[in-house]
C-alpha cells in the first residue's frame, strides 16, 4: 500500500478521473481496466490514497498531499477506512466469504471523521460466482461514502450485471520510450539492449519485464528457442526440452511459448500459398489452444505434473512442425 503517484502513460486517465470527481461526479464503484504489469494495481492504491487525503481539494489539488494524517495512515500501511480483496491461496479465487466479511465491515461508520471508505478488489476475475453475486448486493446499494475499485484484465469474465454498475476507466499500455524510461530506473538487467529484450518478451508491459529479469527468463527463453528448433528436426527429445521448461513457472513459460507459435502462423502467413497458410494455421492452432488449457490447468490446481503436461505439448509442438513442412 506504498504507492504515492500513478505513472507517466497513465496521465491522461487519471487526468479524466480526476476531472470527473471534480465536477461532482465520484461514482460509487470503477472497473479499472488494462493488462496485468503496467502499474494498474498503483494507479488503483493512488486513487484510494488521494480519495482519503483530508487535503484533497479536488478543483486545485490532483495528487495527494502525502502529509495529512490520513496521508501518514497510508504510507504507514495502516489506514482503517481502505480494504483490499484479493484471491486466497493456494485456489487463487476471492470465495463468497471473503465479501460478505467485506460487507459486514463497510456497513459500519468510517474510521476517520468524514472519510470515505475505499475497497480494492484485485483481480476482478478472481471472484467466484457466489462472491461476485454477494458483491452485487453491495453495488446495487452501496453504503454511504463507500468506493469500489475492481482491477481487470479488458478480457475479464465478470458478472455483465456487476460491470453495469462500474464506471469503466481503461489505463492503456506505455509507449516503449516510457517504458524504457521506467525500466532504466528500477530494472536489474545491465545494458539497454537486455532491457528492450525483457520488455519484448513481456509485451511492452514494464512492471512484467523487471519480474522476467529478475527470473532469469530472457536467458532461459533464449535457451528454450534453441532447443525447440533442435527438438523440431529430430534432433532433441521433447522430454528434454520440456525438462528445459519446467525451470520457469507457467505463467512465464506458456505465452512465450504462445509468442512462438503466433510467429511461425504469421511466417506461414508471408511465406505461402493460402491453401498451404490454411492448413499450416489449423495445425499450429491446435498447439496453441493445447498451451491455453494447460496453462490454466497449472494455474488452477496444484495437483497436475507439470513435466508430463510439457512433455505432451512438446509432443504436439513437435508433430506440428513435421506437419507444417510436409
Amino acid at each position: 500500500m506504498t504507492s504515492t503517484s500513478y505513472f507517466s502513460w497513465q496521465r491522461e486517465s487519471w487526468s479524466s478521473l480526476i476531472e470527473q470527481v471534480g465536477r461532482n461526479r465520484l461514482a460509487h464503484a470503477y472497473l479499472l481496466i488494462g493488462p496485468q504489469g503496467t502499474g494498474r494495481l498503483e494507479f488503483a492504491r493512488y486513487f484510494a490514497q488521494w480519495l482519503l487525503c483530508e487535503n484533497q481539494d479536488k478543483t486545485q489539488h490532483k495528487e495527494a498531499c502525502q502529509q495529512c494524517r490520513s496521508c501518514q495512515l497510508w504510507l504507514s500501511s495502516n489506514h482503517p477506512d481502505f480494504f483490499e480483496v484479493t484471491p486466497e491461496l493456494p485456489s487463487k479465487i476471492i470465495k463468497v466469504d471473503a465479501i460478505r466479511a467485506l460487507s459486514s465491515r463497510i456497513n459500519q461508520t468510517s474510521n476517520q471523521a468524514g472519510s470515505k471508505r475505499i475497497i480494492i478488489i484485485r483481480p476482478a476475475e478472481a471472484m467466484a460466482a457466489a462472491a461476485a453475486n454477494a458483491l452485487l448486493k453491495s453495488l446495487e446499494e452501496p453504503p454511504e461514502g463507500v468506493v469500489f475499485l475492481l482491477v481487470a484484465n479488458a478480457d475479464a469474465s465478470l458478472l455483465a450485471t456487476v460491470r453495469s454498475r462500474c464506471q469503466p476507466v481503461n489505463l492503456p499500455l506505455p509507449g516503449v520510450d516510457e517504458a524504457m524510461t521506467y525500466l532504466k530506473t528500477v530494472s536489474p538487467a545491465e545494458t539497454p539492449e537486455q532491457m528492450q529484450e525483457a520488455l519484448r518478451l513481456a509485451t511492452n508491459r514494464p512492471m512484467r519485464a523487471v519480474e522476467m529479469t529478475e527470473a532469469g527468463v530472457p536467458a532461459w527463453f533464449s535457451e528454450m528457442q534453441q532447443m525447440i528448433k533442435k527438438m523440431e528436426t529430430g534432433h532433441l527429445l521433447s522430454m528434454e526440452v520440456a525438462k528445459q521448461c519446467e525451470q520457469q513457472p507457467s505463467q512465464y513459460a506458456i505465452p512465450l511459448l504462445q509468442q512462438l507459435v503466433l510467429e511461425k502462423v504469421r511466417s506461414s502467413a508471408l511465406d505461402s500459398d493460402n491453401e498451404q497458410y490454411q492448413a499450416t494455421s489449423m495445425v499450429w492452432q491446435k498447439v496453441y489452444q493445447a498451451l491455453t488449457a494447460a496453462q490454466q490447468e497449472l494455474a488452477a490446481t496444484a495437483n497436475i505434473n507439470p513435466l508430463m503436461t510439457y512433455e505432451y505439448l512438446f509432443t504436439l509442438w513437435q508433430r506440428a512442425a513435421i506437419k507444417s513442412d510436409s
